[in-house]
């Protein structure tokens, strides 16, 4: 998806189609986030509507999780296969690990716990410091 420095080639229409369909998914969340954020602080929605406007964020952030699988599923090229799949495996690796020991230092010593989105922030995050170390590593 991003591997454009890893193989010193051009993207593949593959690669490009699915980098900004990714990514787009990716900023959606972002916004949604914030917009509905901003609906709740200031319009106090209830009922129905709130619990519309609440799942408004995760719909672009699953879509994201539907495009990797289905950009992993049609790549041909073996070694972009696995670097994909090693960053989201890192990334989803490291997202557990953080979120698990805040959640029993939350649970234990009674500091605050963790806003969930923070999760979808060190997935991506983690996901592409791990391509980045990736690619060092396989150079």
């Amino acid at each position: 998806m991003n591997w454009k420095c890893i193989t010193n080639t051009a993207f593949t229409p593959l690669q490009r189609r699915y980098g900004v369909l990714f990514y787009g998914c990716w900023g959606l969340t972002a916004v949604f986030m914030l917009l509905v954020k901003f609906v709740f602080l200031h319009q106090h929605p209830v009922g129905i509507p709130a619990y519309v406007l609440a799942v408004v964020p995760a719909v672009p952030f699953v879509t994201c999780i539907v495009i990797a699988g289905r950009y992993l599923y049609r790549e041909t090229d073996e070694f972009m296969r696995i670097l994909t799949t090693q960053s989201m495996l890192w990334g989803a690796g490291i997202t557990l690990a953080v979120d698990s020991t805040w959640g029993f230092l939350s649970i234990y010593t009674g500091i605050p716990p963790m806003p969930f989105f923070f999760n979808y922030t060190i997935f991506f995050i983690c996901y592409a410091l791990a391509g980045s170390i990736l690619r060092i590593k396989y150079k």
